[in-house]
């Protein structure tokens, strides 16, 4: 008879600490509800990323720091890039409404480990 080797129970104990974790953090955000508090923040701080980024676009279009780039590559890329950032936060009004359950839902994952959950986030 082989016995089990520490490879075994490392295993083993790291699958039940990454659901332990997974399932605390689950209790924690539903009892709390602070899933709630997370969907209406949501919002106003992606709001404040993408004006953040159309400033450095913006920046980045131009001279940055006495730069002479390729121009035209410049002004496609950065036309590029701000479509997709008002791309992303128009995704985001629409999602609205349901951010409140895709928050619960991914605290929910949080029964299946801590990585699923991070991995989610």
């Amino acid at each position: 008879k082989q016995r089990p080797t520490v490879c075994v129970y490392d295993h083993a104990v790291s699958l039940v600490l990454d659901v332990l974790l997974g399932v605390a953090v689950f209790l924690f955000l539903s009892e709390g509800n602070y899933t709630k508090e997370l969907a209406n923040n949501l919002i106003p701080f992606a709001d404040s990323v993408a004006a953040e980024l159309q400033d450095l676009l913006h920046w980045l279009m131009g001279a940055p720091a006495g730069l002479k780039l390729n121009r035209p590559l410049d002004e496609f890329l950065g036309r590029f890039f701000l479509y997709h950032i008002q791309l992303w936060i128009g995704y985001l009004y629409i999602l609205r409404p349901y951010l409140e359950m895709i928050t619960w839902c991914i605290g929910l994952s949080g029964c299946l480990g801590m990585s699923v959950l991070l991995a989610l986030a």
